[in-house]
């Protein structure tokens, strides 16, 4: 037990707490840890009421430099951290398997806030995060069929574009679902082999294409559409025709056929959507595209209907032995879609 007679508590060497341990510090501690040293906790850390910070915090300056951070919480047990702050760390908690319960807490000026590659229970809830150039972070591979439901109603400010729950990885290989919870998220993760699927009302702001080598579903409503738009989109879907990014290329080749299947989405501030696999898609919308809104390459006959164009460039169908039934869709014109005469 730490308890508040020996606050502050300097920390000169790595502390481990070890498999089957329980370390308990009292409220209102504070823990200073010298630069690029860590707290590993396997067992059981309680720490709720704690002000964990770099030993270079004097408490009267704003910013340190990042040398002078210390490397984090990394966890791979049980933690509880309530009403606590964690500043001036190179990634204030790192979640390798753990049990975490990171509530009405602060997590500010740290590279990374929270670091998520896998977890056994998860609740990062009502917490402020501030002034982290990475608030966020969490490895698609690890948020499963219950998605990330236990990250909500977190206050995420102060770094610009990355003011977001950033999903990281080179290639989504797991099922998982991304959940709403009132959260926005910049994917990070460029490929989708397994099956991932997209609750109502999430927006997700991307700054590369989106390949789809496995199924993407995406079912809005018209409540609560979903939303893809680009990394610098300053709100939850504004059309911003400054940036672009890759847009979403749902793959086929001899090893994979991707589907993707959407209804009430909005596609926004993207080169557009490639369809060389296969495609279900209705009462969705696309603005702002600087390729066609939709490119047709497949093999497979598309199902696209009740859509909004509001683009320069509607569909472009490269595969001449495909006739796609386009019917039913808002070509941004009263008078429907132009005549493309590839002469």
């Amino acid at each position: 037990v730490w308890d508040l007679s020996g606050s502050p508590y300097i920390v000169r060497s790595d502390i481990t707490v070890a498999s089957g341990v329980t370390l308990t510090i009292k409220p209102n501690v504070t823990v200073k840890v010298n630069p690029k040293l860590h707290i590993s906790v396997s067992g059981n850390m309680i720490a709720d009421g704690v002000n964990f910070t770099s030993s270079k915090d004097d408490g009267d300056i704003t910013t340190l430099y990042t040398s002078d951070y210390w490397t984090g919480i990394t966890a791979s047990g049980q933690i509880s951290c309530d009403n606590a702050t964690i500043k001036y760390a190179s990634t204030g908690l790192y979640c390798s398997g753990s049990k975490v319960n990171l509530t009405n807490s602060t997590i500010s000026n740290c590279q990374i806030g929270v670091n998520v590659q896998r977890t056994t229970g998860l609740n990062i809830s009502n917490n402020t995060f501030l002034n982290n150039p990475r608030h966020i972070y969490v490895n698609i591979n690890c948020i499963g069929s219950n998605g990330l439901r236990g990250i909500s109603e977190n206050s995420i400010a102060g770094s610009s574009s990355y003011n977001a729950i950033i999903l990281a990885g080179d290639e989504c290989t797991s099922t998982g679902v991304i959940t709403n919870n009132n959260n926005i998220y910049i994917i990070e993760c460029p490929t989708i082999r397994s099956t991932l699927t997209i609750e109502p009302g999430t927006t997700l702001k991307m700054n590369t294409t989106l390949k789809v080598y496995g199924t993407l579903i995406a079912k809005g409503t018209i409540e609560s559409p979903i939303i893809f738009t680009n990394f610098y989109d300053p709100g939850n879907g504004i059309v911003n025709t400054a940036s672009k990014w890759g847009g979403i290329t749902v793959v086929s080749d001899q090893y994979y056929t991707g589907d993707f299947t959407a209804e009430n989405i909005k596609i926004m501030n993207a080169k557009g959507l490639v369809v060389n696999g296969k495609l279900s898609l209705c009462n969705s919308e696309f603005y702002e595209c600087s390729d066609y809104a939709i490119t047709f390459g497949t093999l497979y006959q598309p199902y696209v209907q009740f859509n909004s164009l509001y683009t320069t460039n509607g569909m472009y169908n490269i595969n001449a032995n495909m006739i796609i039934d386009a019917c039913y869709n808002y070509w941004n014109s009263p008078t429907g879609p132009t005549y493309y005469d590839a002469e």
